[in-house]
């Protein structure tokens, strides 16, 4: 039996992004990878789950900044990121390491 690329289903996280639960625990689990670029790939995940056109309005910025700021080159800035993360109904916080490093 030959098989058909058809016959395989595409996992896009897209669309197991339903709640802000579930955006919440993608953006927790991408966050703890030691590459920031998996992060931003997340946080682009998110907001195209979202919408990137509403996401831009909510996050009160021009649709063509959002997509450069989520872009694989993309560097947003902290602001940057509080307006996107507040547009998915998130906030940006943080909590001590498992191991935290000495001061």
């Amino acid at each position: 039996m030959k098989n058909n690329m058809a016959d395989f289903a595409v996992f896009d996280p897209v669309d197991f992004l339903k709640t802000p639960e579930d955006v919440q625990y993608y953006l927790e689990a991408a966050a703890q990878d030691e590459d920031p670029k998996t992060f931003i790939r997340a946080l682009r995940t998110a907001a195209k789950a979202r919408g990137m056109m509403e996401l831009a309005e909510k996050a009160d910025m021009p649709r063509e900044s959002l997509y450069r700021a989520l872009s694989e080159n993309g560097n947003p800035n902290y602001m940057t990121l509080r307006k996107i993360a507040a547009a998915l109904g998130m906030c940006v916080t943080f909590t001590p390491a498992k191991k935290a490093a000495p001061l």
